[in-house]
Parts: C-alpha cells; structure tokens; sequence
C-alpha cells in the first residue's frame, strides 16, 4: 500500500493563501422588512436588533427613510428580533430560525406607547419566498437527525427535492473507486448530468472533478442543515447547470450538547434479494459521537464529531477452473486434440494419441499458471467451484470546527474535515499454495484506499449599518489508490513470465485470459493512483443603500490533478481453441482453449502502457454582481451577472497530445507551437446574465419567474483523452489460426513509446474549441400560504443545455459508412492514420432540453407535525449518444428522462398516552414516527444489435416493425414485446431511435420510528428502528436490450430488498 502523505508545505500554503470571500447567500441569511406605524405610514431610524440565542451575538440595523431595513449575513441559528423607536411600543419577535440563504421578510407595524410596553408577535413563514427567484428546498437538523438515511448518507435527502432524482451512475460503480459511501452520493437535478452539480461545504466549493463527486462528506452530527437549489441561482453561484446543494456544519454554542450513537445492520434483518439465493453474510457498525460546547463564553465556541463506519459483506464466486486431468494435459473425451506444430501446407495437423499432450509438450510456465487454479469442488467441467471470502470496508470522518467572536462586526472560524475509506475486494479464488493470488475475477479485485481532507478559515466583518464583507480560503485534498491483488509482487516473473513485471504499475500478474475458464491475473486498468488539490480564495462584499442589497465579489480556484492508470501494464495472453482444433475440419468440436493454454500458445497478445504520471494543472476564476431590489413593496428584482473562466488543462512537463484531424497529425504540447493545452482553446466567453422577480401578488400569494444562464467546467476526466504517443506504449501480436507466432515463453518486450508520426491502436483527443458548456435556466412559480400552515408552490421549469460533453467518454469520429468489405480502409481518416483502429474525440457534441412541471406542499413543524411532498412531471430530451458520429440523428429521450416522480417525508409525533401515567403510558408514549416515500417511473434504455449489421466499426441498432408496449403479457421474463423488433437489411442502419423504452419504476417506503427515555434533565437515551424498502418491492434493473440474445428483454437484476436497521442514541 502506497504511503499516504500531504505535504506539509502544501497544506499550510492552502491555509495561508489570502483569505478570501465565500458569499453571504452560500452560508447565511438575511432578515429585511419595512417598518411602518399602524396607519401603514413608513418609520424611518428604528432600530433593530438581532439577537442569536445560541452565542449571544447582535447584529443591528435601523431603518431607512423609506422604512426599509436589512440585517445581513446572519450565521444560521435561532434568533430573536426586537424593533425600538420613541414613542412606540417595544416590538419583539421572541424566535425564529434561520436556514441557509433564507431572506426572511420580516415587515414591522409599530404601535404607539412607551418602549417600557411591549408587543410580541409571530415570526413570518420563511418557507414564503417573497424576495428571490431562486428554487431551493431545505433539509434542517431534525430532517437529517430524524429521517430513515440508509448507512446515515444524509444526500439522498437532496434527492427528495422537486425536479431532483438518483440520476444514472458516474463511474464510481465500476469498482475503480469501490467507496460505497461515494457511490450514493449522486444527485440528478432537473435532468442535468450528475456531475453538473456545485457541492459546497461552509460556502466553500467541495467537488472532486475528475469523475464529478463530492470531496469531503462530512458525518450527520457535524451538519446544522443542507439547502438544495435546483434553478436560477443568484449571480453568486457558479459552476453549476443542476444543483447547488450547500452543506452547513455546526458551531458550538454557550450551551454543551453532545451525542454518541451506534447504528446496525446484518442479514439476519434483511431480506433476500430478488434473483440471489442464500443471503451472504453481511454486518455493518456505524458509531462515534460529536460535542459542542464553549470555550469562553459569548466568545469561543468548538464542535466536534468522529464517525467510524464498518462493513463485512460475503461475496459469492462461481468459477470454471481445469479438472485434474486438464491439468495433467489429458483430454480424452472432452475434446479432439491436434498439434499445432505439425500443420502442414494442406491444413491438416496431427492429432495427440489418446487426446493426451505428452508431457515433453506442456510449457512449464503454462503448467505453473494453470498450477494456481484451485480444484474443482464439484464434478463438471463448468462452474466447478465455488468460493465465499468477505469484502471489508473501513471508513472513519472527523470534523472539527473553533468559532471566534472578536466582537459583534467581527466573527471568525476554522474548519477541518477529514474522511479516510479502506476497502478489500477479496479475488474470486483463494491464494495458491505458492502464496501467489489466481485473482480469478476480471472485476476489481484488490485494495482500494480513498482519502478527502478539507480545511478553511473564514471572517465575517460588519463595516457599519451598509457594508458587509466576508473572507474565506480553502484547501482540498483527495487522494485515490485502487490496487490490485498482487501489487508490488513480481509473481509474473516468478512464473517465468519474462519483461511483465518491469516496474509497480506492471507489478502482479499478467492477465491470463482462456476461453471456457476463468480467467487468471490482476485486473486491467488498475492500478489507479489520484491525487487532487483544491486552492480556492474569493473577496465579496454587501453593500446595503435603499432598497438595493448589492453584492460582488471574485473567486479563484486553483486544481491540480495527479491521475495515473494504465489499460493493461500486465499485459494479456489469450488463448482459444485455434491452434489445437482440427483447422481442415474433419473432426467436429475438436480443439480446446486449455490444451493451447497447456502448449504455450497464445492466440493473442496485447500490452497498453502508460509511461508517465501526469500532473495536470487549470486556473478557474468567477465575479459576479448582484442586486437585489426591493423595487416596492410587492415586487423585488433579482438583477446579477456573473463571468466564468474555466482553463483548459496543461501538464507540468508538457507531457499530453492531441489528435488533429484536420491536419491528420498528433500534436504534441508546447511543440512546433503548440499551446501547452495541446491545442484546446481557452473559452473567454463565459458571461452569464441573471434576472428575476418575486411579486407578492396578494396577501400570502407570490409570483416569481426569472431567466439565467450558467457555465459549468468540463470533466477532467477529459482531460484523460490526452493520452496519446508518444506518452504510450502499444505491443500487440495478432496470430493466424494455424501457425503459432509466439509462446507464452517469449513473455513481453519493454514498452516503447508508440511512434506520433506512425500510431498504431487507438486515439484518443479533445475538441479544440474548449467551449464551455452552459445551460438556460427559467421558471415560473406560483406560491401560496395554506391553512394549518402549510405552504403550496407550483413551478413551470425548463433548463436547456447547450455544448455538452459526453461524461469520460467521446464520439466515435472515424465510423465507416454503412457497406460491405473491411471496415479500416472506408474510415474518414484511414488515408492519414492507417494504422490505427479508433479514433474518439471528446468535444461539446450535443445539446439538452428538460421541460418540468414540479409541485410541493410544505408544512414544517406545527403541533407535532412536519412534511414535504413533491411531485415532478417532465420530459428530458439530447443527443448524446456514443453509437453513432451523428449526433442531430440521435436525439430522444435522455438516459436521465424521469417522466413522473412522486416524494414524500413525513415526521409525526405519535399522540399515545399523552400526560398518562403508569408502566403501560410510560412505554406507550414519547413515541416519533418519520417516513419517507418515493413512486418514480423508469429511467430509459437503449435497444442495439448483438452483432451490428451496419459494418461501420461502431454498433447500431435493428428495426422496429411494431408496437413495442403492446401485444404481449409484460413481465420479468417479457417486459417488451420483443416480437417488434427485426434485423436490418445488411449494411443500413435500422429505423429504432434511441431510448425509445423505459425500465421499471420504483416503489419505496423507508420508516423509522424512535423513542428518548430521559432519565434525566438534558440527558437522553433514544431507541430507534428503520426500514428501507419496507414493502420488499424490488427495484428491477433495465431488462436485456441486446437484439438477437438470449436475455433480450429478460430483466435479470434487482436492487436492495428490505434492510432494517437498529440504533441507540445518547444525548446531552
């Protein structure tokens, strides 16, 4: 395992960088109103004070000649507000809590008397947005304390919001990064891109973009609350075109409060799932515990919080492994086994007497790879054994936060955040008696070792009654280590396999790939080493004057990202039946994979390198202005503009290549003028307008609408098609069926790097416009006030995207047209790169458009009550696609095309023996109820041929020829008519579009229930009991949607059934 280190210069340099502004809006609030007398005549010099009941702080304002006051950059927190004037009645608001970003309106009506009387009222609802255009949803305290949260990831909270879902997977489920805890953090919001979203923590951007996922997640207990914003941002916000989903962390307060939990699961409480057999074994612990308390009061305060995390789970293998007699070279009655060193010109070879390869014949360094296959534990010749290890996975968090009040104009605070993942993919088989691992699984079996660290330091300055300023800086670390089985053991060479294991990226074993068998060796593509640094410093300022709330401000972020993999450092030896087969054909079914593997001869060999660790570098930077304009008493405007630079990335040492197709070149950076981008343009263009309204139609009613645009970077990850000679090496031997042109005993050459001027395999490059892509936000919202407190908001919501990259991955440029013949010499670029056998450009191909009606009903906590149900109904459109280089004739459904969508959380007091007495009233009461629902329809699929009859290099799809939802009884084994579909003509694309058909929706119900005993004042003990998918409904996966297979639209997979989780809680 590679030493994790950070160096101390880097951290401390990220600390010590100029402090610098995350804005108001991203970690605060603000309370503003009108004071008039009862007559409706406006007061002018009233003072307001703001009192935080937690720390004691005030924050004062008085009202302008038009009567209009604002209290700005308030920390969230429980507040009480008082109004003073001479000869008026002393007006108090005894409490109200700030959420983040709220504007809380908080009109005053003074009533004649002396300030020695007083008059108290209700708070206004902050769930009425009278003063913003922006859609958001907030998850508070009690939200993320009390609601079901499977394993306590509290962002599947933000999936509850209108227009929000789990998205399609990034690439975190393809094991290259197996951290459970990450995976689950996808959030889709209005149909954009999982990784469109700006993750903030304390105000401070908190994105990993090298596969679009959150940094640092901090534990439950450290967070106050989470705010979920899905359209129309104010200018403040940027890199964005889905969500902006902002976690606040708590602070001490005057008072101590602390916790300390463990939470479990194992199989004994959860069902089956669907399709598995037997549960495997499964334990998950979740403990720690936080405190908050002062350090001297009304001045220093300090919250902590440690959270471990700990999971066994039981894997099941079911492998094919050579019997005895394979073994031993001996194949009578399995297969008609032949010499391949005795063919002759006429194509006939010599069959081995009794199908027994003669001793003298088997490779040595064959036998001693097929000698770490385990034996059959079962009789057969498939599916002979089978294997039961446990999968481990350790995470810990930590967080850590000092608030220091100078005084009332000046607070500050420091923050750090730490979270380390280990998790062990145990291989498909057990460890040879050499002590050398068989792997036996092409997965990603190995150690996967993930670690996120954030600090930031932040001052908070009031300048007087109109200027306010906050300054923040910001460093993020994330480093990635995915290895495999055998890393840093040269157990190839061991074998006798020669030039394999020349360094540790090709330490391990070679991939061993025989038809019919499991294949043996360490896994392609790890291993994986990452390692990110985030530097971030912004300055922004509120400027209050009138009935304008002005703020501007910059940030800047500096990225660097390590990203080291290589495609098969190894190398991979395949072997089938060819070289041992009857090649004349007299003998049917003669020939076996293991007798060739047995001989030494492979019928493939590949090696793909790469042969540096790149450190690649962008500058991002942002301003932005915004004006909020109280224009009269019932309509406020939202006035900002925003810029955005988002660099291309460049490479320390120059170290990339592109793909120039016009030229018909490899062009490397910072050579024969090449920009150190390699060619990618940066994009100075970024301007983003923001405007909206917010009109207070009547009494408890709200109009509000706006337009924007927002610019989000493209992936890193992109970056990644850079990799091009002469930074790689290509080693390929591709044999004929008859004569063998290498033995397992020749091994492997050293890598070279692959000519730029002649490449052979495939090309990878990005488009040199650099454009960014953006999106067109709108809405119209419609908001009112119910009875029993509740809130209604119906909003009409579009977001159009416009220059999007396909997610890691590009567009097959080089496509033949449909036509018979080979394929190589009828690409568009053969005449100038013959040799290679794909060219893909990651470039802004296609374009998006959501159009979404979203509803809510909102009642937050009233008599024992509080709930939030949302109902989304909307269309997703694009033109991604990656099966076609025609992206204007691929437009449909987009994989993220949720049609309906319906949620529902719910937290009740039980009414149960209330002020009851006795054994039964003390069991029987207390008792809380929270629920959470979620009825969504499927996500979309995409139908192709098995095998493409198009004869372009690329795959294609057949034609329909009926109704495809009708004429059939649907179900698990049919969930198509698959009858509607037909072969194409050779050589023509079919008439199916794309992503014509849905895959199940889902049915979820999560409850929790729990009761706190408190055996005395501020102490609690609480005993809680969740269930997720209660009702066991099985979240089916996409059915088969290859035509021509056995498994077309068979649904053979199925998400989580029924877990149940226990906790017990303590709390002071």
């Amino acid at each position: 395992m590679p030493h994790f280190h950070c160096s101390r210069k880097i951290f401390l340099a990220g600390l010590l960088l100029p402090l610098s502004g995350v804005w108001a809006q991203q970690t605060a609030a603000d309370i503003l109103g009108t004071v008039t007398d009862m007559s409706s005549a406006v007061l002018p010099g009233v003072k307001i004070t703001v009192h935080n009941l937690g720390t004691a702080a005030e924050y004062t304002a008085t009202s302008d000649n038009a009567g209009n006051y604002t209290v700005a950059l308030l920390p969230v927190g429980r507040y009480s507000i008082k109004a003073v004037a001479s000869g008026f009645k002393t007006w108090t608001v005894p409490e109200v809590t700030l959420a983040i970003g709220d504007r809380l309106r908080q009109d005053i009506r003074l009533e004649v008397g002396t300030l020695e009387q007083s008059m108290e009222v209700t708070a206004s609802s902050p769930a009425l947005q009278t003063d913003s255009s922006s859609l958001s949803n907030l998850i508070n305290t009690n939200a993320l304390q009390d609601l079901p949260l499977n394993g306590r990831n509290f962002v599947v909270l933000a999936q509850l919001t209108a227009g929000s879902a789990e998205g399609e997977p990034t690439g975190l489920p393809s094991g290259t990064r197996p951290d459970d805890r990450r995976l689950t953090s996808a959030v889709s919001v209005n149909a954009q891109p999982t990784s469109f979203n700006n993750f903030m923590i304390d105000g401070m951007d908190d994105n990993e973009r090298f596969i679009g996922t959150v940094i640092v997640k901090p534990a439950v207990d450290a967070l106050q609350e989470m705010k979920v914003q899905t359209s129309l941002y104010s200018a403040e916000f940027g890199r964005t075109a889905g969500g902006v989903i902002n976690f606040v962390t708590k602070s001490g307060t005057n008072e101590y409060h602390g916790s300390l939990f463990e939470f479990f699961r194992n199989q004994h409480m959860d069902a089956r799932n669907f399709f598995a057999g037997p549960k495997p074994p499964y334990h998950q612990n979740q403990y720690g515990g936080s405190i908050g308390a002062p350090i001297r009061r009304n001045r220093v305060f300090y919250f902590g919080d440690y959270e471990g995390f700990r999971v066994r789970q039981g894997q099941a293998f079911v492998d094919t492994v050579p019997t005895v007699a394979e073994r031993a070279g001996n194949f009578a009655g399995i297969n008609a086994i032949f010499d391949p060193l005795s063919t002759t010109g006429q194509s006939t070879r010599t069959r081995f007497p009794g199908d027994q390869i003669p001793a003298s014949k088997i490779n040595p360094i064959a036998l001693n790879l097929i000698n770490l296959y385990p034996l059959p534990s079962t009789n057969g010749l498939v599916n002979n054994y089978t294997y039961q290890p446990l999968k481990e996975q350790n995470n810990s968090t930590l967080d850590g936060r000092v608030d220091y009040r100078f005084s009332d104009s000046n607070t500050a605070f420091a923050r750090y955040s730490f979270n380390d993942t280990n998790t062990v993919i145990p291989p498909g088989c057990p460890v040879a008696p050499n002590g050398i691992s068989p792997v036996c699984d092409t997965g990603r079996s190995g150690t996967a070792h993930q670690r996120a660290q954030g600090a930031q330091l932040s001052d908070a300055h009031v300048f007087g009654p109109h200027l306010v300023m906050e300054l923040k800086s910001g460093y993020s670390r994330y480093e990635v280590y995915s290895l495999p089985v055998n890393y840093g053991k040269n157990v190839s060479q061991q074998l006798g396999l020669t030039g394999v294991n020349i360094d540790g990226d090709s330490s391990g074993l070679s991939i061993i790939s025989t038809a019919g068998l499991t294949s043996l060796g360490d896994a392609s593509f790890i291993p994986i080493i990452t390692i990110n640094n985030l530097f971030q410093e912004v300055v922004g300022l509120t400027y209050l004057v009138g009935a304008h709330s002005i703020k501007f401000g910059y940030d800047l972020r500096r990225r660097q990202t390590d990203p080291f993999q290589s495609p098969t450092a190894r190398g991979q030896f395949s072997f089938n039946s060819n070289f041992t087969n009857d090649p004349s054909g007299a003998v049917s079914g003669s020939g076996n994979s293991v007798a060739s593997l047995l001989l030494g001869f492979p019928s493939g060999t590949t090696r793909s390198k790469y042969l540096i660790s790149p450190g690649l570098r962008n500058w991002e930077m942002g301003a932005y202005v915004q004006d909020d304009w109280r224009a009269s008493r019932w309509l406020t405007l939202n006035l900002g503009f925003r810029y955005d630079y988002y660099g291309p990335n460049s490479e320390v040492a120059n170290r990339i290549s592109n793909v120039d197709l016009v030229k018909g070149a490899i062009i490397i950076a910072g050579q024969n003028g090449v920009s150190t981008s390699a060619g990618v343009l940066p994009d100075y263009l970024d301007f983003s307008p923001r405007i909206g309204f917010a009109a207070t139609i009547a009494k408890g009613t709200v109009l509000r609408g706006g337009y924007g645009i927002s610019f989000v970077p493209n992936m890193i990850a992109s970056s990644m098609a850079l990799r091009n000679p002469p930074f790689v090496s290509l080693f390929t031997i591709t044999t004929t069926p008859l004569t063998p042109v290498n033995s397992i005993s020749d091994g492997l050459p050293l890598p070279v790097a692959t000519s730029p001027t002649n490449p052979t395999g495939s090309l990878s490059g990005v488009a040199f416009t650099g454009a960014t892509p953006y999106v067109q936000q709108y809405n119209l919202t419609l908001q009112r006030e119910l009875p029993l407190g509740m809130v209604a908001t119906v909003a009409y919501v579009g977001a159009l995207g416009r220059r999007q990259y396909i997610f890691n991955g590009s567009v097959p440029v080089d496509l033949a047209p449909p036509g018979p013949g080979a394929v190589l010499p009828r690409t568009p670029y053969y005449s100038v790169f013959p040799n290679v056998s794909s060219i893909g450009i990651a470039a802004p191909w296609y374009n998006t458009s959501y159009q979404g009606l979203q509803a809510t009903l909102d009642h937050r906590y009233q008599n024992g009550l509080s709930l939030l149900a949302t109902y989304t109904w909307s269309h997703s459109l694009d033109n991604e696609s990656t099966l076609l280089n025609s992206p204007k004739t691929e437009r449909g459904n987009s994989f993220l095309d949720l049609r309906q969508r319906f949620t529902f959380l719910g937290d009740y007091a039980m009414p149960f023996a209330k002020g009851g007495k006795g054994p039964a009233s003390m069991i029987a009461k207390g008792w809380m109820l929270q629920g959470i629902v979620v009825l969504t329809t499927g996500i979309p699929f995409d139908i192709t041929n098995s095998a493409a009859r198009s004869n372009t290099g690329g795959g294609d799809r057949p034609n329909v020829v009926g109704d495809p939802t009708t004429g059939f009884h649907q179900s698990i084994y049919q969930w198509f008519n698959t009858a509607a579909f037909a072969s194409q003509p050779l050589y023509t694309y079919g008439n199916l579009g794309r992503n014509v058909l849905h895959m199940p929706g889902r049915k979820s119900l999560d409850l929790a229930i729990h009761r706190e005993f408190i055996p005395r004042e501020r102490l609690s003990l609480q005993f809680r009991a969740e269930a997720f998918n209660v009702t066991n409904t099985p979240p089916f996966g996409a059915p088969g949607g290859s035509f021509g297979s056995a498994t077309f639209g068979v649904i053979s997979s199925a998400g989580l059934g029924r877990n149940v989780q226990l906790a017990l809680k303590l709390l002071f």
